[in-house]
């Protein structure tokens, strides 16, 4: 019987649950999910705890109906706003030359300490990069003849305040067994393929409310930053300046297409209370296009921040449901910050989607670590008490 795994995708809408197992060709077959509404998120701030509890329960109902099991081991995806990423350079001397063993690297790896291991907890360790005695990079040193072994490594540690919450909210779900993990490392490991990763990568997940933004490099995140802008903003700006109905102007932005110059005739439709109203694209587009230059701002701010050096040809590489969707969106976005922008998306069948972008790779992740069967994520896979 093939290993199945749970995750949870923590978005800024609704929380997501997927069960999911190993296909053909190291594909992904999803074989239970479930969904729960909440009030969302910004600024690490959860508007209402209550709902938040309602939705993640809703959803785990749900996905152990569709799959037909009791979920009992849970990886949580941590967005941005939860967490932190801190990169340190850290060194190993050997006697003599040797080779270096996967003990060696989990001996660098745990060398490291914190100073606010009371507020924080570790998630996610994966290196940047190695060098061994010739100075030469490398990815995986295991196996090389060395006296030395030096490493850039990134740590994601996350908010225990959050950790905790979800751990309570878990426990009373009847889940035993908790893992976490940063979502935006998660898809950089996913989306993107070695040779990629190793150049540098810009991602920018836009949700509903929040827009995360990384610098990765390697297997490790350099620097991460989220701001309180998504596709909620759009809506909201098409509701106050036109007077439509919100649930309306949310269909109005699926139709949007900023590509095209629109003439003053052309018109957007929605249905209002059974009757056809209209409103016009030109007008539209203008206001949803200042919106856009705000989140590419925002992104810029973010990619800003980080003090380590990637090429400046560096795409931003752009993913989530909060604008992957609308056409044209990626081309204002280019326009603004003066970079190469494209959309990344799984590319597994069925599944080429933006919006499954977190909960794909966290499968991906948690079927990968085979849920802290190695020895150093046996520390972070931990049982609820």
């Amino acid at each position: 019987m093939a290993h199945k795994v749970s995750v949870m995708d923590f978005g800024s809408e609704q929380i997501s649950v997927f069960v999911g197992e190993r296909g053909l060709n190291n594909t992904l077959r999803v074989v239970g999910m479930g969904v729960g509404k909440y009030s969302g998120f910004v600024d690490g701030e959860i508007f209402d705890p209550l709902s938040l509890k309602e939705a993640m329960e809703s959803a785990i109902i749900e996905a152990q109906d569709t799959w037909g099991q009791k979920i009992e081991s849970l990886y949580l995806g941590v967005p941005n706003d939860f967490c932190v990423t801190i990169c340190k350079t850290l060194s190993l001397n050997f006697k003599k030359k040797r080779k270096i063993t996967k003990y060696d690297i989990q001996d660098l790896y745990e060398s490291c300490d914190f100073d606010d291991e009371e507020d924080y907890e570790v998630i996610n360790v994966n290196p940047v990069y190695f060098t061994i005695d010739s100075d030469r990079r490398l990815m995986d040193p295991e196996g090389q003849t060395t006296t030395s072994l030096t490493a850039l490594v990134s740590f994601v540690l996350a908010e225990k305040r959050f950790t905790d919450a979800m751990r309570d909210i878990l426990k009373g779900a009847g889940i035993k067994e908790v893992g976490f993990s940063s979502s935006a490392l998660a898809q950089f490991l996913y989306l993107f393929p070695p040779q990629k990763r190793d150049s540098g990568v810009v991602l920018v997940d836009v949700g509903y409310f929040n827009t995360d933004v990384i610098v990765a490099k390697g297997d490790g995140i350099l620097c991460m930053k989220s701001f309180a802008q998504g596709g909620a903003n759009i809506t909201a700006d098409i509701t106050t300046c036109l007077d439509v109905p919100y649930s309306q102007a949310e269909n109005i932005k699926r139709k949007l297409m900023l590509s095209l110059a629109s003439e003053e005739h052309e018109m957007y439709d929605y249905d209002c209370d059974g009757k056809t109203e209209y409103v016009p694209k030109k007008i539209v587009n203008e206001i949803v296009t200042e919106r856009l230059k705000i989140i590419g701002r925002g992104i810029d701010k973010c990619v800003a921040y980080c003090e380590y050096d990637f090429p400046d040809y560096t795409p931003y590489s752009i993913t989530g449901g909060g604008i992957a969707f609308i056409r044209g969106a990626k081309e204002i976005i280019a326009s603004v910050t003066g970079k190469k922008t494209e959309i990344v998306a799984p590319t597994a069948p069925q599944a080429e989607r933006p919006n499954l972008s977190t909960p794909w790779s966290l499968m991906d992740m948690a079927l990968t670590e085979e849920f802290g069967k190695k020895s150093f994520w046996n520390k972070i896979f931990k049982k609820i008490d």
